[in-house]
């Protein structure tokens, strides 16, 4: 398990792409229970503090899906407004939630591949083999 998949952590070499800090990866031997990742990326159940599994990764991947097709972050404040306490704690009630304003950003495919790998319950969330047959995927390439 990565724990951390961000923008910030994908590098691109002779174009491949390579993940990067490994701080937070632990063999996924057994459940995790630490808090561990950046804000905007973490799953339901890292910040619930209940026992992860690799899942937390695939949730990773829809933030990163959603990021790289609008530019914008799924679950972040709308509103500038916020103090950085606010926005967190508005952060935290989104994810939790679900609440993604600009979900209609994404087409119908990459929505539905999207909403898959950010389900709230980690295993109703796509394998890795699952998320690369998925139609949009297939269609894409």
């Amino acid at each position: 398990m990565h724990r951390d998949l961000k923008l910030e952590n994908l590098l691109l070499s002779d174009g491949r792409v390579l993940l990067a800090d490994f701080g937070c990866s632990a063999q996924a031997r057994g459940l995790r229970e630490t808090y561990c990742g950046t804000p905007d990326y973490v799953a339901p159940e890292v910040l619930l503090g209940v026992p992860q599994t690799e899942k937390v990764d695939v949730w990773g991947l829809g933030v990163l899906l959603f990021e790289l097709l609008t530019g914008r972050a799924p679950f972040s404040p709308a509103d500038e407004g916020l103090n950085r306490y606010e926005h967190m704690l508005k952060l935290k009630e989104n994810i939790m939630s679900g609440n993604v304003a600009q979900v209609h950003l994404l087409n119908k495919g990459a929505r539905d591949l999207f909403l898959r790998l950010t389900d709230a319950e980690p295993e109703r969330r796509p394998s890795a083999r699952q998320v690369l047959n998925h139609a949009w995927i297939l269609f894409m390439t």
